[in-house]
C-alpha cells in the first residue's frame, strides 16, 4: 500500500488495504507494552509514586477544616455515663476530630454541646485511635444538625 501512495495509483484495487491500514494505525496509536523489565530501583520508585498518590487521595476531604472549638462530650445512659470538656482538633461541616480521655467505640453515639454557643447535637463516632499520651483521638459525624458549627455559605463555607 505505501508504494501505491508514492505512485498515486488509486484506481486499481488494493488487496487487503483495510488490514494494512489497521495494523499501521494500531502500531502508531497503541504502543506495545514496555519491552524491558524494571530493575529494583525503578520498581521501588514506581511503588513510592503509587503510595504517595494513594496517600494524597486519602486526604481529599468533603469540606474545609477549622480548628479549636470548645465542646462538651456527653456519653449516654447505655454505658457508663461520663461528661468531658475538650477542644476540637479539626473541624468540618459534617463533624469534628477531638481528643478525650475516655475510650469510645466506633458507631457509639455521643452528645455534643458547644461551650461557646450552648448548641447541642447528637454525633456518631466514625473513627478512633489511642495516642501515645493515653488519650483517645475521636472523629465524630454530626447526625441531627446540618449546621452545628454555624458555617456561613456566603463566606466560602467556613465559620
Amino acid at each position: 500500500m505505501p508504494s501505491r501512495l508514492d505512485k498515486r495509483n488509486f484506481t486499481a484495487p488494493c488487496p487487503n488495504a483495510h488490514g494494512v491500514f489497521w495494523r499501521n494505525a494500531q502500531a502508531k496509536w497503541h504502543p506495545k507494552p514496555c519491552a524491558r523489565k524494571l530493575n529494583n530501583l525503578e520498581r521501588s520508585r514506581l511503588l513510592h509514586i503509587l503510595l504517595f498518590a494513594a496517600d494524597l487521595m486519602n486526604q481529599v476531604r468533603r469540606s474545609g477544616r477549622i480548628p479549636l472549638v470548645p465542646v462538651r462530650l456527653i456519653n449516654g445512659p447505655h454505658s457508663d455515663t461520663w461528661i468531658e470538656d475538650t477542644v476540637t482538633q479539626d473541624l468540618s461541616k459534617h463533624g469534628a476530630m477531638l481528643r478525650c480521655t475516655h475510650p469510645c467505640a466506633e458507631g457509639e453515639t455521643l452528645g455534643l454541646v458547644r461551650l461557646d454557643t450552648g448548641d447541642r447535637a447528637i454525633a456518631r463516632v466514625v473513627w478512633r485511635e489511642r495516642d501515645k499520651f493515653a488519650q483517645h483521638k475521636v472523629a465524630v459525624e454530626i447526625l441531627n444538625c446540618s449546621n452545628f458549627w454555624n458555617w456561613r455559605v456566603e463566606a466560602g463555607g467556613q465559620p
